[in-house]
This record gives structure tokens, C-alpha cells and sequence, in this order.
């Protein structure tokens, strides 16, 4: 299945609705200064922003960002493309973000599981590298636990890049069987259950 309309592949070199729909609405965190950059990263301060989280729909103009995200984020540090991947299968997904003002600063992506009743796979979990390390990442996953929740989904797992491990530890993802190579990179299998 080809791209939706209206969003066309950013080159690699240099609105459907979502078919499970939120009943929660988005929630805003105001995050303090953080006085530490990243090594390599112009760290920019949220004094007092306001980061929303919330569903968006694939075909979106944010899909779209994503999309620009997790390729320059996620495929081209690795010599891969998203856009040679079959993202139509995505229309089947959900999508969760993090915005600062009108502008996705983070994303990751929900395949449901084979019931209502399964654990969703998460993947592709991404955040702006000038907002790495100021905790969004971990709220978008706590946001992204708590709809689950809600919706009575018993948890997650999700194959994490090996640099990625002791970030899922720290929000309570527990690491399963031995590591794989995923995208030509090692991942563990790691899941987390609430219920």
C-alpha cells in the first residue's frame, strides 16, 4: 500500500483514523530546566513548556513527521531507509506522540496484538535529539502505559536496541532470552505487564 495522500517520501541521502481511538484525552506536562546537554546536542531547555501527548492518525500531517523522524533518527544512522519499508501496513497501527506547541518532538508506534485481550508491540520510539534526556521519552511511555491501561490491554513488549536496555529497565521493562540482531543491530526482547 503506497503512502497516504498527500505525504510524499523525504529522499533518503541526505487522514485515515487510527482503528483504535482514544477515550482519554491528551494530557500536558510542564517540564523544568535542564542544565546538561547531551554530548553532541544543542539540548534545548523547556523552562516552563508545555509538552502535550497524544494519538494522532496515520496519513496525518504528523504522521508525516514522524515519518521524518524516525528515518533520520531510526534508518539512516544504521544506512537504512524507512521510506524502502512498507509503511501502509502501518494504517493498522496506533500512533502516540509528544508536541511542544503544534511541533512532534517524540513518536512510537503500537501494533495491536493478535486479541483485544493481547499485549501491543511498541516500536519505533523516538525523541528530537535536541530533547533527549530531558524525560520525554519516559513520560511518552508512561502516557502510552496508561491508555493501555484504560483500555484494559494487559501490557507491552517491544525489541530494544541494546543501547536502549537500560532506559526500558528504568520504567520497569524486563529483558527476555538472549540478544538477536534486528536492522543489522543487537536488540533484546524485553515486556512489561500491568495486568
Amino acid at each position: 500500500m503506497p503512502l497516504p495522500r498527500g505525504l510524499e517520501p523525504v529522499p533518503c541521502a541526505s487522514g485515515t483514523q487510527s482503528r483504535h481511538r482514544s477515550r482519554l484525552p491528551a494530557r500536558s506536562v510542564l517540564f523544568a530546566c535542564h542544565r546538561h546537554a547531551a554530548p553532541g546536542a544543542e539540548r534545548r531547555p523547556l523552562c516552563g513548556a508545555e509538552i502535550t501527548f497524544r494519538e494522532y492518525s496515520w496519513g496525518s500531517d504528523v504522521y508525516g513527521q514522524a515519518l521524518i523522524l524516525r528515518n533520520r533518527l531510526l534508518r539512516r544512522p544504521l544506512g537504512l531507509c524507512l521510506y524502502d519499508e512498507e509503511l501502509g501496513r502501518e494504517k493498522q497501527f496506533r500512533h502516540i506522540g509528544a508536541f511542544l506547541g503544534g511541533s512532534l518532538i517524540a513518536t512510537l508506534l503500537l501494533v495491536p496484538g493478535e486479541t483485544a485481550a493481547s499485549p501491543m508491540h511498541m516500536k519505533q520510539v523516538a525523541v528530537e535529539e535536541p530533547f533527549q534526556g530531558q524525560g520525554i521519552g519516559r513520560k511518552l511511555l508512561a502516557f502510552t502505559e496508561s491508555l493501555l491501561q484504560a483500555e484494559g490491554i494487559p501490557g507491552v513488549f517491544l525489541h530494544a536496541r541494546q543501547t536502549a536496555v537500560g532506559f526500558y529497565e528504568k520504567a520497569g521493562y524486563t529483558c527476555q532470552g538472549e540478544a538477536f540482531l534486528e536492522v543489522g543491530i543487537p536488540h533484546r526482547y524485553m515486556e512489561k505487564h500491568w495486568g
